[in-house]
C-alpha cells in the first residue's frame, strides 16, 4: 500500500514538472493528452486517475507556484502584514507575465478556465440569488464575493492579455488591486500606500523563472 501511495505520487509528481513545460512551450489549450501521456511516460488511464483533465493539472502547476513564491515573500518581508504579502506576490507575477509572453499565457488561459468551461456562469445566479435573500448569511456572502472575485480575475486577466501592448505595468497593477481591495472595502488612503510598496518590493527583488515557477531573492 505504501509502495503504491509513493509510485503514485512521483507519477503525479512528474505530470506536473512535465506539464510545466508543456504548457509554458505549447500554452495549455494547445497540449493535447497524448502530448502529455508521451512527455510523462504514462498511459491514458493513469493520466486521468490523477487528473480529472487538463485544469486540474494548471491548478496544482499554478497553486505549486504560487506557494514557493508566497513562502519566498514571507521570508524576504516578515514585518509586513499578510494582504501587503499578497499584493506583492500579485505584483510579481504581473511583472514576469509582461516580461515573457509564455508565461502570460498560461496565467490567461488558466485564470479565464473557469468562465470559459461554463462553470462561473453556471453557479454565478445561485449564488447571487441566495446572498440577496439572505442578508445576514455570511457564509453565502462570502461565497458571493469569492466567485465575483474569481469573474474579477479571469476578465482582468483577459484584458491585460488583450490590451498589454496599450496599458504600462503599473497602471494594469494599479487597476488589478483597486479592484481587489475594493472587494475587501479597503480605504483609498490606504490602498495607494500598499500600491506604492509593493511597487517599491518589486525594484528591490531579483527575479528569475523557470518556465512557470518565479523565484526572487533581493538583489545583490
Amino acid at each position: 500500500m505504501i509502495l503504491n501511495y509513493a509510485n503514485g505520487l512521483i507519477t503525479r509528481n512528474r505530470v506536473i514538472e512535465v506539464c510545466e513545460r508543456l504548457f509554458y512551450e505549447k500554452g495549455l489549450e494547445k497540449t493535447t493528452y497524448r502530448d502529455i501521456c508521451a512527455a510523462a511516460d504514462v498511459r491514458p488511464g493513469t493520466l486521468t486517475h490523477h487528473f480529472n483533465g487538463k485544469n486540474n493539472i494548471a491548478a496544482a502547476i499554478y497553486f505549486k507556484a504560487i506557494r514557493i513564491l508566497d513562502l519566498k515573500i514571507m521570508e524576504l518581508f516578515p514585518d509586513e502584514d499578510r494582504t501587503q504579502q499578497i499584493l506583492t506576490s500579485i505584483c510579481i507575477n504581473l511583472y514576469v507575465m509582461y516580461q515573457d509572453s509564455c508565461y502570460k499565457r498560461f496565467y490567461i488561459e488558466y485564470s479565464t478556465a473557469d468562465i470559459r468551461g461554463g462553470s462561473y456562469t453556471k453557479h454565478l445566479p445561485r449564488i447571487l440569488d441566495e446572498a440577496m435573500h439572505q442578508d445576514d448569511n455570511d457564509v453565502e456572502f462570502s461565497m458571493f464575493r469569492a466567485v465575483a472575485y474569481r469573474g474579477m480575475q479571469a476578465s482582468l486577466s483577459y484584458y491585460i492579455g488583450e490590451r498589454m501592448h496599450e496599458v504600462p505595468f503599473e497602471t494594469a497593477y494599479r487597476y488589478w488591486i483597486k479592484l481587489m481591495l475594493s472587494l475587501q472595502e479597503k480605504r483609498e488612503k490606504e490602498m495607494e500606500k500598499r500600491i506604492q510598496k509593493a511597487l517599491q518590493h518589486l525594484k528591490e527583488l531579483e527575479i528569475v523563472w523557470d518556465k512557470l515557477i518565479v523565484h526572487i531573492d533581493r538583489v545583490k
